[in-house]
């Protein structure tokens, strides 16, 4: 049985090829990152390994249901994909419909590997983690005065209280004499 019709998919090519650009030989694999559901089909799409095997050129074409399709469910969804060949690597990828039929992996794909790619903060990612852990200890410090103010205040509640309970349990200095 085909995928339903009206589910979203494009044509996922790619070349690999060395420094010298002699064609690689190996395959790469895709595999959803989830089970996917065809919502107004009522399909349910199991998240098997796709692979595509190299060919002379280094190249492959492969068909996949693109990651954003309003039809499926999750939305979106992320492929893992594994490149079976000495040196390759392992990333994901989101496939979204963009209108074309035909996408290419190189402008999917990162440049450097994920681990690679975890280690590196540019400037401005770096001001804004940097903004965001400031706010977030303004509002601690805040929280903390609070509390040292209700820890203060329950002092001198009890403080207060005490005081109360020996003013009532104190002799009174009036006497009161019949007439």
């Amino acid at each position: 049985m085909a995928l339903t019709p009206d589910l979203s998919t494009v044509t996922l090519t790619g070349t690999y090829v060395d420094l010298q650009g002699n064609p690689i030989s190996g395959s790469v694999t895709f595999t959803p990152q989830t089970i996917i559901k065809d919502t107004d089909q009522n399909q349910i799409i199991i998240n098997a390994t796709v692979s595509a095997t190299l060919n002379g050129s280094g190249s492959f074409s492969v068909v996949l249901p693109v990651s954003d399709d309003p039809d499926v469910a999750p939305v979106p969804f992320a492929y893992a994909v594994e490149e079976v060949f000495p040196g390759g690597r392992s990333f994901f990828i989101n496939i979204p419909a963009g209108g074309a039929g035909t996408q290419d992996i190189a402008d999917l794909a990162p440049a450097v590997s994920t681990t690679e790619a975890a280690s590196y903060v540019t400037q401005s990612q770096y001001n804004t983690l940097f903004s965001r852990h400031e706010a977030a200890l303004a509002n601690y410090n805040q929280v903390d005065d609070i509390g040292a103010t209700v820890t203060l205040a329950d002092a001198y509640a009890a403080t207060a209280s005490s005081s109360a309970t020996s003013a009532a349990k104190a002799p009174s200095p009036f006497m009161m004499m019949g007439l």
